[in-house]
């Protein structure tokens, strides 16, 4: 049976690999991430794609894609892409994804119940190893590995629950910034599943892409983090 997610990615790891082998990675962006991800959800035929889309719920920012249902009348997908430029080491990767997670999170205007909430981060192998999967930040407990305090690490069919407002109080200093970037609230809990991992050759710089995917119920709120965990 076809995995979407798993498909996904070896899609996107694949045509940057092409793109690598051809000395031309100066050439891809961000966009060009959005770009295949859109070919390849536009061969499942479950609904128009589009890009670049406002975000309804949130003002002057946009969702890197979204689909449509198949009539059309609702959104069944919101995904936001990410890669990571060989030369954009100095950039805070970790929490440019967690503010893309905390946005989707917060996208809920015109999108049907059950809606897909996808993040999709691509970059060569240690790129994400180093930037990612074992970036520290700081924290109220000094410097630790972030990613454990917004996403899941391993691969799994299940979602974990994520409670922002009922974090750890360590946690608090390093989402509070994030808070700072994303510009509104922050969500008060969402379930998340690494749902693949696909490296597309054996050495370092192979270009890897990873999709993890998150969805929110529909009691869903986002929380005051001032009034929840007091004015610094």
């Amino acid at each position: 049976m076809s995995d979407t997610w798993r498909d996904l990615a070896v899609a996107v790891a694949s045509r940057i690999e092409f793109e690598r082998r051809c000395d031309r990675l100066g050439f891809v962006d961000e966009f060009t991430a959005v770009r295949f991800s859109a070919e390849f959800l536009d061969s499942q035929r479950t609904g128009k794609i589009r890009t670049e889309e406002p975000h309804p719920d949130i003002s002057n920012k946009f969702i890197d894609l979204v689909r449509e249902t198949k009539r059309g009348k609702q959104l069944d997908l919101g995904m936001e892409a990410k890669w990571l430029r060989p030369t954009g080491s100095t950039r805070s990767w970790l929490k440019e994804l967690a503010v893309d997670l905390f946005r989707l999170q917060h996208f809920r205007t015109g999108t049907k119940q059950g809606t897909h909430r996808v993040l999709l981060v691509v970059g060569t192998h240690d790129m994400i190893k180093d930037n990612i999967f074992d970036r520290n930040v700081q924290t109220g407990g000094g410097s630790k590995r972030g990613l454990p305090f917004i996403l899941p690490e391993n691969l799994s069919t299940t979602f974990t629950k994520f409670e922002i407002r009922n974090c750890r109080p360590e946690a608090r200093k390093w989402l509070r910034s994030c808070r700072v970037n994303l510009g509104v609230n922050l969500p008060s809990t969402y379930d998340a599943r690494l749902a693949a991992r696909h490296v597309a050759a054996s050495d370092n710089d192979a270009i890897e892409a990873v999709v993890w995917v998150t969805r929110r119920k529909p009691s869903w709120k986002s929380f005051d983090d001032n009034r929840a965990w007091g004015v610094i």
